[in-house]
């Protein structure tokens, strides 16, 4: 189970079957196009082709700023604030105790002592990263005057929640309304990809044509 606390815990559930669902491929005629929002099959491909490109240039993207933080981390070398890692260490291993459903670190010691020692060594490697990778791109979007306006944010925050319940909408605008830190944070991996997308756009890269297929195998080996 993927929460450690209830892993090789003997239970026992009670299920209701509601409704049995099966897959069918779609008729594809001018009722499908227009339930899909489309004109006709030209629309549909077209559209289709502009999601693809779009998931792959943004696949493509993450692969560069993967490459660009791993080489960070490995090659450039400098001494970090140890108040900084040590910070964002704690909140790491805060983040996974409640995630595996612990009360607190005592309680995933007791029940979970070889695993949450191994994450937290893992945990510690990924905060020395984050820091590393953070001071560099904030640095470098000073240098390079790289900022990320008060309306890009909003709207990155508003597309996160488009498909949200409304109560719960009208909550979370509350919440970023009181806390500017938290505001604040919502700009740190906006200019994170802005920081980076400078560096894609400025390294002399070669550009190398694959098929999609060929694509798909690098994303998955990589992942």
């Amino acid at each position: 189970y993927h929460v450690a606390k209830y892993q090789d815990v003997e239970s026992e559930f009670d299920v209701t079957v509601k409704k049995i669902s099966k897959y069918e491929a779609p008729k594809l005629d001018e009722d499908f196009y227009k339930s899909i929002g489309c004109k006709d099959a030209k629309d549909f491909a077209d559209k289709t082709q502009e999601a693809l490109a779009s998931e792959v240039k943004k696949s493509n993207f993450e692969h560069f700023k993967l490459d660009v933080f791993n080489y960070i981390e490995e090659k450039i070398k400098f001494e970090l604030p140890e108040s900084l890692v040590n910070r964002e260490n704690e909140g790491l291993v805060a983040n996974y105790i409640k995630e595996q459903g612990f009360k607190d670190e005592d309680e995933a010691i007791q029940k979970d002592k070889k695993g949450f020692e191994k994450q937290k060594k893992k945990l510690a490697q990924i905060a020395i990263r984050r820091v590393k990778v953070g001071i560099l791109l904030a640095e470098l979007s000073k240098i390079k005057d790289i900022t990320v306006p008060d309306s890009d944010v909003i709207k990155s925050f508003n597309d996160q929640i488009a498909h949200y319940p409304e109560e719960y909408k009208k909550s979370l605008y509350s919440y970023y309304q009181e806390n500017p830190h938290a505001f604040e944070q919502l700009r740190g991996p906006l200019l994170e990809d802005k920081v980076v997308e400078f560096l894609k756009d400025t390294a002399l890269l070669k550009p190398k044509k694959v098929s999609l297929e060929q694509f798909e195998k690098i994303s998955q080996s990589r992942d």
